[in-house]
């Protein structure tokens, strides 16, 4: 699922990252410092877990991490030259660019999910939402259901009534009494 994300919203993030964690390859700093500073080409970044190597890829780890440090993928090309990404995305600047972060802590890092696209953290948002919308339902289908079975009682009670029957009338008003007053409580 594609959640808009702000480019002030990717650029705190990488400031944020920049700051508080050391990266394994001294480089990579270079080409967050460049995505910070170009809008143009933040604003086609999207922060992913999910390696699309047949894509333009960037990976970038902390000394935290046990993943390479820089790792730069297009067209299932690999390299882990800082220079061909920052070239790369000075040619096309235009073309979409994936990211992905390797810290500690980064699934529980809210600014972190707050910017990767993830199938399982937008799962749990449907979920929820779901969940929300059923609820609602079945608040609109009870409600129907009872006042459904009020109309019925007092249909039925309107029949007693035609027919002159006193014993049934004052059982489906009793009835109807007991239905209302369990369904107020």
């Amino acid at each position: 699922m594609n959640r808009w994300v702000s480019t002030n919203e990717k650029r705190s993030f990488l400031k944020w990252f920049l700051q508080n964690h050391r990266l394994k390859t001294i480089e990579a700093k270079y080409v967050l410092d460049y995505l910070i500073n170009h809008t143009h080409i933040l604003e086609n970044v999207h922060f992913t877990d999910k390696i699309r190597k047949s894509e333009r890829m960037i990976i970038v780890s902390s000394t935290t991490s046990d993943q390479p440090g820089f790792i730069f993928y297009k067209h299932n090309k690999r390299t882990e030259q800082t220079s061909k990404a920052v070239e790369d995305m000075t040619l096309n600047p235009t073309e979409k660019t994936y990211i992905t972060i390797h810290f500690q802590g980064k699934m529980m890092n809210y600014k972190y999910l707050n910017l990767i696209e993830n199938p399982a953290v937008e799962n749990i948002k449907r979920n929820e939402q779901s969940n929300k919308d059923l609820n609602e339902a079945k608040k609109v289908l009870d409600a129907s259901f009872k006042e459904q079975r009020k109309h019925l009682l007092k249909k039925q009670i309107d029949e007693a009534l035609d027919k002159g029957d006193k014993e049934l009338f004052q059982k489906l008003v009793e009835e109807l009494k007991q239905y209302e007053k369990a369904t107020n409580a």
